[in-house]
């Protein structure tokens, strides 16, 4: 059975889960997943994503726009040079992930595990399906110091 290109990534489970057929003889017990309709969805919650949500909550309306994070702490990294310059501490560049998302926005505690752009449509860690017209992928960066050369020891370092 061959697949489209954007489903190649997705696991076996996913796909069972999105309904696709798989040539396996096993069975898998379906948990309890739900599937979500949303007019705008975004895949995550940092700068982009929160301000993206303000910006269309209202012109879709409540109810229409989906945030897709995990995290229930959203920390503001521009502020992490003053924590680095010791004017500011890394508990003042946090605030609560509810506290910055519109209330007309959805939160959904999850990270993504596929995406099937040609159906509009996403599949969470937990099996929820989610239906989007659009959407915006805005997961930032993870950041990697450890792949730098000697940055790891200098860290040790006074």
């Amino acid at each position: 059975m061959s697949f489209p290109k954007s489903m190649r990534c997705l696991s076996h489970i996913t796909k069972l889960k999105m309904g696709i057929k798989l040539a396996r003889n096993f069975s898998i017990t379906r948990g309890l997943s739900a599937e979500h309709n949303f007019k705008l969805v975004i895949v995550g919650g940092g700068a982009g994503g929160c301000g993206t949500a303000n910006k269309f909550v209202s012109k879709f309306g409540t109810g229409e726009v989906g945030v897709i994070e995990p995290n229930t702490m959203h920390y503001y990294q521009p502020l992490w040079t003053l924590v680095g310059g010791g004017v500011k501490t890394l508990a003042q560049s946090g605030r609560p992930m509810e506290s910055l998302l519109p209330k007309g926005a959805n939160w959904l505690k999850d990270s993504v595990a596929g995406f099937d752009p040609e159906n509009n449509r996403l599949v969470t860690e937990s099996g929820d399906v989610v239906n989007y017209e659009f959407l915006v992928v805005a997961m930032g960066l993870e950041l990697r110091y450890d792949k730098i050369k000697g940055l790891p020891e200098a860290f040790d370092t006074p």
